[in-house]
C-alpha cells in the first residue's frame, strides 16, 4: 500500500511539473547553413585556390550533420578531388574538429583515438574545417586539389571565415 501512494504522489508530482511548462521541449533546435551561404563560402574557397595557383580543387560544404549542400569542381578537378572535399567536410562536421587537429590526435594515439581511421567515410587529410557561428557549429567545409595539404587546410579555415562576414552583412544598420 506504501509503494502504491509513492508511486502515485512521483505520478502526480511529474503531472504538475508537466503542467507549469518547466518540462524541455520534445523538440531540438539546431543552427545550420542555408544554400546561398554555403554557395557563396564554397565560390570564396575556389577563388582563394586559384590565388594559389590551384586549378583542380574540389570544394564541398555540408550542414551541421554532414549533409551535402554545396559541392564544385573545378574545371580540371579530377574525381578524387571531389570526394576528397565531401569526405574531409563530412569528417570535420561529425567530429566537430578541424581535419588536420584530428590527424594530429590520431598520430598520438592517446586514448582510442587512434581508432578514428576506421570509420571508412572519414578522411584525415588537411583541408576539412568546420564553420562556426560563434561556438555552434553550423556546417564544415572540404577542399581538396591545392598545391598542398597545407594550403587545403589554410584555404578552407579563410573560406570559413566567410560566415562571419555574411552575418555582418545581414544585420541592420546601426
Amino acid at each position: 500500500m506504501k509503494l502504491i501512494a509513492i508511486i502515485l504522489t512521483i505520478g502526480l508530482l511529474s503531472t504538475l511539473h508537466s503542467a507549469t511548462g518547466d518540462e524541455p521541449s520534445p523538440l531540438l533546435q539546431v543552427k545550420t547553413l542555408k544554400l546561398d551561404s554555403a554557395l557563396k563560402i564554397a565560390q570564396e574557397a575556389v577563388k582563394q585556390s586559384h590565388a594559389n595557383g590551384a586549378t583542380n580543387v574540389g570544394v564541398c560544404i555540408v550542414d551541421y550533420a554532414g549533409r551535402v549542400l554545396v559541392l564544385l569542381r573545378d574545371d580540371n578537378a579530377t574525381e578524387h578531388t571531389v570526394l576528397g572535399s565531401e569526405q574531409k567536410a563530412w569528417t570535420a562536421a561529425n567530429y566537430h574538429d578541424s581535419t588536420r587537429r584530428l590527424l594530429d590526435r590520431i598520430k598520438k594515439a592517446d586514448g582510442d583515438d587512434d581508432q578514428l581511421v576506421y570509420n571508412a567515410k572519414s578522411l584525415f587529410l588537411w583541408g576539412g574545417v568546420p564553420i562556426m557561428d560563434g561556438k555552434d557549429m553550423v556546417g564544415a567545409i572540404g577542399i581538396c586539389g591545392n598545391p598542398t595539404g597545407y594550403m587545403d587546410d589554410a584555404v578552407a579555415t579563410a573560406a570559413s571565415v566567410t560566415l562571419a562576414n555574411l552575418l555582418k552583412e545581414s544585420q541592420p544598420a546601426k
